[in-house]
């Protein structure tokens, strides 16, 4: 793959507190495929590879205004264009055909929208901001939920999602963090308005992750971090998925040290030692469930390292 991009943005101040920017982008990408054997021979027959190349523009706007001193309200809109995956396109393609002109291999234009607000509430710094993005050709992966193969979906579709994120300094010695994402999306896979549920290993559930860093002498820092990942059936309940996503928390604590020319470490993973499937292991399924792995238990390492 070969790409080449050109682009102009500019800022421009509109009063004290509202500004504007705004830009175009050109992009131009070519591939070449030689002709090869898909991975595990599956699907069954050779593929004759190909070439092609794209181009096109793309525009974006923002503006931002300053309600206070202490608050910023922000809104844009962007343009995307890109190439799919080409390794996946190419499985794809029916065995003998030519990669050159497939639907697979068109870039992918996509418009989004995103708005929010951000600033700081005494000892709270904060920013809070949601997503949609629109697509024509956009490009998933879909699993079959019988023999558990991933492929390319090339349709119609839309993203969306909120984010939050989050600080509190409580003294200066001590900080607290609070970050949540939900995200979700649909797509048309037969064009004929009728959107589902994308797949999981396009969509992740919800997460939210929580932090504690502590500095209660110089020399010592301590932190504590809890990460928690929730259930997802959308794609599950649609026929999408063969298996739903069972959500489930972990706790991590450190230590460090500063001692002399370096530094002593103390990591636990998974404190609480839970039983559970990662998100990539829940995934899996058909043919593939077997590689349904479990996650680590509790892991405990003590480094020393040093700067010279």
């Amino acid at each position: 793959i070969e790409s080449f991009g050109l682009f102009v943005q500019a800022d421009l101040e509109l009063t004290e507190d509202w500004s504007l920017s705004g830009g175009v982008r050109y992009d131009r990408f070519s591939f070449e495929a030689a002709p090869h054997d898909p991975t595990f021979g599956f699907p069954d027959g050779p593929r004759l590879g190909g070439s092609g190349s794209n181009s096109g523009f793309s525009f974006n706007i923002g503006s931002t205004y300053q309600i206070t001193p202490e608050t910023t309200v922000f809104a844009s809109f962007a343009q995307g264009f890109s190439l799919p995956n080409i390794s996946a396109a190419t499985n794809e393609i029916a065995p003998g055909a030519s990669l050159n002109g497939s639907a697979f291999v068109e870039p992918i234009d996509v418009n989004s929208f995103e708005g929010g607000i951000r600033g700081t509430l005494g000892p709270l710094t904060y920013q809070l901001s949601g997503f949609y993005a629109r697509s024509d050709n956009g490009s998933a992966v879909a699993v079959e939920p019988i023999t558990g193969s991933a492929e390319l979906v090339r349709s119609p579709q839309r993203n969306y999602g909120v984010e939050l994120s989050t600080r509190i300094d409580v003294t200066e010695t001590l900080q607290l963090g609070f970050d949540a994402s939900f995200n979700d999306g649909d797509n048309d896979p037969n064009d004929d308005g009728d959107f589902q549920p994308l797949s999981s290993l396009t969509v992740q559930p919800l997460k939210l992750y929580f932090n504690v860093d502590w500095r209660p002498i110089p020399e010592l820092g301590l932190g504590a971090r809890v990460l928690y990942i929730g259930d997802r059936d959308r794609a599950f309940e649609a026929g999408v998925d063969g298996e739903a996503i069972d959500g489930y928390a972990t706790l991590d604590l450190s230590a460090t040290y500063d001692i002399g020319p370096g530094t002593l470490a103390l990591d636990i993973a998974n404190v609480l030692n839970n039983e559970y499937l990662p998100l990539e292991s829940q995934t899996r399924f058909g043919l593939t469930n077997q590689r349904r792995f479990i996650a680590p238990g509790r892991q405990v390492a003590l480094t020393y390292s040093a700067t010279f």
